[in-house]
């Protein structure tokens, strides 16, 4: 039996965190009359191997055209202008997570714990993105992850606007 990198209390709790963030994401985009699903439960399964096939790969917003949003819950103080966020690159998602991804996402919503406001990273900005390998404290483990720059970052309103013009293209 494969044994998890960290905890299973590291990863319900962070799962319960981000799902919380992901509704609030969905409900945002609802209010602005995107049709999506999203789930608003957590599952907490012990079964390592079993959470690994259920999440890995598993989007965490599904427009009604079928594409994807990921979102990213940021234990940082930001507001709605991508001015205000602290650093100049932002973490995207790990290589191996992005990769595993069918499809890939539209985009990547980074959300304020603190403050609640958005901000966005375009999946087709991709091409511009680094990879590097960083240590992460909460879990305490170095992964790869996706870096883009902090003048990468949309608004909210950026992205709302975008699928609205875009959103009968795929159906």
């Amino acid at each position: 039996m494969k044994k998890p990198p960290y905890s299973d209390d590291i990863f319900f709790r962070e799962l319960k965190i981000g799902r919380a963030h992901e509704v609030i994401v969905g409900e945002a985009l609802r209010r602005h009359k995107i049709k999506c699903t999203f789930e608003t439960e957590v599952e907490c399964d012990s079964d390592f191997e079993e959470r690994q096939k259920k999440y890995a790969g598993s989007p965490d917003i599904v427009l009604a055209n079928g594409d994807v949003i990921e979102v990213k819950s940021r234990n940082l103080d930001f507001d709605d202008d991508p001015d205000s966020f602290p650093y100049p690159t932002v973490f995207v998602e790990t290589v191996s997570s992005w990769k595993g991804h069918k499809p890939t996402p539209l985009a990547v919503v980074n959300i304020s714990q603190i403050t609640g406001d958005m901000l966005v990273i375009m999946g087709y900005d991709e091409p511009n993105w680094t990879m590097e390998k960083k240590f992460d404290r909460v879990r305490g483990i170095y992964d790869t992850w996706y870096m883009a720059d902090k003048e990468q970052l949309e608004t909210f309103d950026f992205l709302v606007e975008y699928i609205k013009a875009n959103a009968k293209k795929k159906k």
